[in-house]
């Protein structure tokens, strides 16, 4: 007898209504597992490294000045120092990145990615289990030319374009979500799922005596998987966290509201994972060599950097080209542990929410990415900035600095992608050296 989960289903008289949720009880499993989960977040105009790396003491690591606001989540961190863009990129490309792909001369004589991008790759592997295959969240990015607007690639020269509004990630996310305001309306679906969750597993328990051993076998794991499906019920209709989140009014285009936007897209991110309907995402500061002035860290970076006629940058790109400048260099590192502590804001909303797996909180099953196109104001891509947040369930080591001078950054996405259980052992273009660097696999 061949037995067929769809076709015993509909053969019983569970069959008819239990047939929305079959879909769910096919990722059940995979739930019960802690499905892992990806978030990059990308800054621009590279960094200060004598105040970005950090030492170790013994095993503790020594955070500077710019990664200083990580200091609480330390031991979940690793940073990543030396590697290089090879390829003969120039300038602000940001295809790079996460394709670790050769440049190739594509629409206005620039530099365009060659490959998918990693964030791709993963949520092609990851997205038939969820309703949205990633989220590229924007925040004040440029329309200045795709290749400084893109981190992701869905295939070469295919990039991605980050979304600035909020309001249209909520309704192209969130769509048919219940809203989570209306706690009564939503407990009152998940009482409902709770009945017929128990009418399926009475059928199946009559059904089973009817059964061939090896049916039998192949019931008890369905049963089990009803059993998750109960638990994961009971603790979202005592504690629901899965919720539509609310409509923003501020200006998204607005200089000053930069925080406030940020803030609003990681909000989006980590709830639309907390309804387990994305597993991937980003979220990206600007374009490539991105103009933001850092005016909510004082009212000194409210003008620009005297760079000369022949440089018209300003923001936080006016200082990168003036990092030479003593005044311009410290101002550089405290936009610098800015972005840290977004990060580390990032980082503590995924801890402050359970796993929709039942396992841990989101920070325990996602890798948090931050990443940079330059590793100095003078577009330099030797020694790019890398910190890693989040182990994976121990996939990955933490409380560590490791330094590979000279190698290419494709080796670090094959470690990425091999702890977020990618079967690939290189990724982007081979001939840069592409294999996984050693000492940071658990």
């Amino acid at each position: 007898m061949n037995f067929d989960r769809r076709k015993l289903l509909k053969s019983t008289a569970a069959g008819a209504v239990l047939a929305p949720f079959i879909p769910v009880m096919q990722r059940s499993a995979h739930a019960a597992a802690s499905p892992k989960r990806l978030i990059f977040v990308y800054s621009s105009n590279g960094t200060v490294r004598e105040k970005w790396l950090p030492t170790m003491n013994g095993s503790e690591l020594v955070l500077g000045e710019i990664l200083k606001p990580l200091e609480a989540v330390k031991s979940e961190m690793s940073v990543i120092d030396g590697l290089e863009y090879q390829g003969g990129w120039n300038g602000h490309e940001l295809g790079m990145i996460l394709t670790g792909s050769k440049p190739k001369i594509a629409e206005k004589n620039q530099n365009w990615g060659t490959s998918v991008s990693l964030d791709q790759a993963f949520a092609n592997a990851t997205g038939a289990d969820t309703r949205i295959k990633s989220i590229q969240a924007g925040v004040q990015v440029e329309t200045y030319e795709r290749w400084l607007s893109s981190i992701s690639y869905s295939a070469p020269l295919q990039p991605m374009i980050p979304e600035n509004s909020p309001l249209k990630s909520i309704d192209r996310v969130f769509a048919n979500v219940m809203p989570g305001a209306d706690t009564s309306k939503l407990e009152q679906r998940l009482i409902d799922q709770q009945s017929i969750i128990d009418f399926v597993h009475s059928d199946l328990m009559s059904l089973r005596p009817k059964l061939g051993a090896d049916e039998q076998r192949k019931i008890d794991a369905h049963l089990q998987n009803i059993t998750d499906m109960e638990k994961k019920l009971r603790s979202t209709v005592t504690a629901p966290v899965c919720r539509v989140p609310a409509r923003p009014t501020l200006d998204f285009n607005a200089n000053d509201n930069i925080p406030a936007v940020g803030r609003v897209q990681m909000d989006l991110l980590v709830m639309a994972m907390a309804c387990d309907l994305t597993r991937v995402g980003s979220v990206q500061y600007g374009r490539g060599g991105a103009l933001h002035r850092h005016t909510w860290l004082g009212s000194e970076f409210n003008g620009d950097p005297d760079n000369g006629p022949s440089d018209s940058t300003s923001g936080i790109h006016g200082l990168a080209h003036n990092e030479a400048n003593p005044t311009s260099r410290a101002k550089l590192a405290r936009c610098h542990a800015w972005y840290a502590g977004e990060v580390a804001y990032l980082h503590g909303k995924l801890k402050s929410i359970p796993d929709p797996s039942g396992n841990g909180t989101l920070a325990d099953n996602t890798l948090i990415v931050w990443v940079n196109e330059l590793s100095t104001g003078n577009h330099s891509h030797e020694g790019v900035p890398f910190v890693l947040l989040g182990s994976l369930g121990g996939r990955l080591r933490t409380a560590k600095v490791a330094s590979f001078p000279g190698q290419s950054h494709g080796k670090l996405l094959v470690n990425v992608g091999q702890a977020l259980g990618m079967p690939i052992t290189t990724f982007g273009e081979p001939t840069y050296g592409n294999a996984p660097l050693p000492g940071l696999l658990a």
